[in-house]
């Protein structure tokens, strides 16, 4: 899920690419169809467990924790519409969203 806060200018998109075996997330932000570059962006997990490379974009859970999702933001200073915020809630361990609506791998319910 993604969430936006920001300004009256262009909206800043949050791309995600999940590697579930690896336990990552590749995030990209975006303002209109042009990608950020690390210095115009800022990574920061607020809530949960894992790390995100400020250069890459890239998430990396944290396998010995239990929680049950990361909050993760993106920060971009427009200079001229002020700062736009982006929130991704991202599920732990990483899956692919569709997984997660499925409960299929990482999200698959034992039998009863």
């Amino acid at each position: 899920m993604v969430i936006t806060e920001g300004n009256a200018g262009l909206p800043m998109k949050i791309t995600r690419e999940v590697d579930v075996a690896a336990g990552t997330v590749q995030l990209k932000a975006k303002v209109g169809n042009v990608e950020l570059t690390p210095d115009q962006a800022q990574w920061k997990v607020v809530y949960g467990s894992g790390v995100i490379d400020p250069i890459t974009g890239i998430y990396t859970h944290d396998a010995s924790s239990s929680d049950p999702f990361a909050v993760i933001t993106a920060t971009h200073d427009t200079v001229y519409y002020g700062v736009s915020h982006q929130y991704v809630v991202q599920t732990l361990p990483p899956a692919r969203l569709e997984e997660a609506v499925r409960g299929v791998g990482a999200f698959q319910l034992p039998k009863v």
